[in-house]
């Protein structure tokens, strides 16, 4: 996309290299809080299944052989005692690995992922700006606005028409701008592929955690994050 005006085309340029190195900080951070979160889940999925291997173990005792007279016997016990300790062992390990690293995932979305993003969106709304700019300016001097001319001029040659009330002193001017605008609005179509502007940002794959509140609950949810992810 070239733009007519050199210092509009410069500004744009400008822009379009400012949101391409920012996108490569943006997924940077993003490829970054990926690899965190599947590592977590990779770990709530070995806690689950160490609870689960918990549970049949606690059945086996459970399952004991009791004799008339209460005589009990121990044969294994020892050995699947073993296995559920070593297991609770390895499930704390693992869930205070997860609450760490919840909470550095928290902390880089909040932060380094929040302003990177916001960043490469500001960048993009003012790129995009400037061409919109442009395809204005492009159609303010092309046919179809001299057609419009036309038309203003049709009816407000007519000035007791329908579309205007019949009102002679109406407002011809914002009455037609309405009527066209109305018009215009069932023709729009936000779904027209733009990509090849190649202004463009990769896709934000995670929400960004928010506390609520004000400042103040902001500022201490991210210092409580902090703890745990210092732990």
């Amino acid at each position: 996309m070239t733009l007519q005006n050199p210092e509009k085309q410069a500004e744009l340029e400008k822009l379009i290299a400012e949101l391409n190195e920012n996108n490569q900080a943006f997924l940077a951070v993003q490829d970054k809080a990926l690899t965190i979160k599947s590592n977590i889940e990779r770990n709530q999925k070995m806690v689950e299944a160490l609870e689960q291997e918990n549970q049949e173990a606690q059945k086996e005792i459970d399952s004991l052989q009791v004799s008339d007279t209460g005589e009990i016997n121990f044969k294994g016990f020892d050995e699947v005692s073993e296995r559920i300790s070593k297991n609770t062992l390895k499930i704390n390990a693992l869930n205070k690995v997860i609450t760490k690293f919840d909470a550095k995932l928290k902390l880089l979305l909040i932060t380094e992922y929040k302003a990177f993003s916001d960043n490469s969106i500001s960048i993009k709304t003012k790129a995009l700006d400037l061409i919109a700019q442009e395809f204005m300016e492009e159609f303010f001097k092309s046919e179809p606005m001299k057609k419009i001319n036309e038309i203003y001029s049709v009816l407000f040659e007519n000035k007791s028409s329908v579309l205007f009330g019949n009102y002679i002193n109406y407002d011809h001017k914002e009455t037609f701008l309405n009527l066209f605008v109305g018009k215009v609005k069932s023709h729009l179509d936000e779904k027209i592929d733009i990509s090849h502007l190649k202004i463009n940002m990769p896709e934000i794959k995670f929400n960004i955690p928010n506390p609520g509140g004000g400042s103040w609950q902001k500022r201490e949810y991210i210092r409580e994050l902090e703890e745990l992810a210092n732990q």
